[in-house]
């Protein structure tokens, strides 16, 4: 499904069963994590070294793994990072997702210059270009559950930035006046004060008793 251009700064997904499968196009899927070891290859660190995606599938499912666990996401909202576009299209939550889905394709892409491995060819305005594939993030289950998915786009000059050298891009660094993490940071998920003997309850620090994310 291809999303409609979302109203600022993002507007309600409508008509969502128990789930959806939404057009996208990036070379990161983001969940925060707080942590370079969690989520590798999908935390907030994606300037860090061997991040590489493969054709194929992942799932993000209600548990503490390290790898794929959502009980480990910092903050109410993923999002498609894409290194050529001047923008981030993202997905905010209203209650903790219990399952994600993310898949990744070969996608051609057109580059600007010749190479010698036959893959040349001119365009009718007489450009000359060549072709190569590439893993990209195509395609984005995505799961209601109890609450609502909004969508946004949030234009940043450049995405791959980063002047402190921490791995995470200033885009995404919430230290960072103008950073996509800023901007949302009023949606974070509530600060816990206790969790019951059970671990099934937490009182928040507006008091408000919440279930938690077991």
């Amino acid at each position: 499904m291809i999303l409609p251009s979302p109203l600022s700064p993002f507007s309600r997904i409508k008509g969502i069963g128990e789930s959806i499968t939404v057009d996208v196009s990036g070379n990161h899927f983001v969940l925060f994590s707080g942590d370079i070891t969690t989520f590798p290859g999908y935390n907030e660190y994606t300037l860090s070294d061997g991040r590489q995606l493969s054709t194929g599938s992942i799932s993000f499912t209600d548990d503490t793994s390290s790898l794929t666990g959502l009980h480990n996401l910092s903050r109410p909202w993923v999002c498609i990072l894409n290194t050529s576009l001047n923008y981030i299209e993202f997905f905010l939550f209203t209650t903790r997702p219990k399952n994600l889905g993310v898949e990744m394709e070969n996608v051609t892409n057109i580059v600007n210059y010749a190479s010698s491995d036959g893959l040349i060819y001119i365009s009718s305005d007489d450009y000359i270009y060549t072709t190569n594939d590439s893993p990209m993030i195509t395609h984005l289950v995505l799961y209601r559950g109890n609450g609502e998915i909004f969508y946004g786009k949030y234009i940043y000059s450049n995405v791959i930035r980063d002047l402190n050298s921490d791995l995470i891009p200033d885009v995404l660094d919430v230290t960072r006046d103008g950073s996509i993490t800023s901007f949302l940071k009023p949606f974070d998920f509530p600060n816990v004060i206790y969790v019951s003997s059970d671990n099934y309850f937490y009182v928040s620090t507006d008091n408000k008793t919440l279930e938690a994310t077991r």
